[in-house]
């Protein structure tokens, strides 16, 4: 499974900053109304997930999420959780989390690879970087999942 929810992708200025993180994750779930349960896997869940529902309270009623409502679980990839703390490894394992035990969560890192030469690259200017960005993307079909999310899967 390697699916990129629409949104959920974006061209980060310096760093991963909380704000930039919140405002791809509400701007995604915007989509979401109809899922119940929405496991996150992010590299440092662990630390971004902490007072998330209070940092929504900033952003505008369209971004909030009714997070009370649904089954949402805060996941640190297979293998990134051995650098963390034992406390980290337990809590944000997908280990423990029924239906996705084998699952290493580690995809949202893989669509990088092909990226991240090109991003660290200091003389293409902002447009040529992200029209770079989305070539490579289109070509291996992902931009495609983020145009159509899961318009097309079927949900029971």
């Amino acid at each position: 499974h390697n699916f990129k929810r629409p949104n959920l992708v974006g061209d980060l200025q310096k760093g991963e900053r909380y704000i930039n993180m919140d405002y791809m994750f509400f701007s995604s779930m915007q989509t979401a109304s109809m899922l119940q349960v929405i496991n996150i896997s992010y590299d440092i869940a662990c630390q971004w997930s902490k007072n998330l529902w209070t940092r929504m309270s900033a952003f505008p009623q369209q971004y909030h999420l009714d997070h009370n409502m649904k089954t949402i679980m805060f996941l640190v990839p297979k293998f990134h959780l051995p650098a963390h703390i034992l406390s980290c490894q337990t809590t944000y394992s997908f280990n423990f989390i029924k239906g996705v035990r084998r699952t290493d969560g580690e995809a949202p890192e893989r669509g990088w690879a092909d990226i991240n030469p090109i991003a660290m690259r200091q003389d293409n200017g902002a447009m040529v970087s992200q029209q770079t960005v989305s070539w490579i993307w289109k070509t291996r079909g992902v931009l495609d999942n983020m145009e159509y999310g899961l318009q097309d899967c079927e949900y029971t």
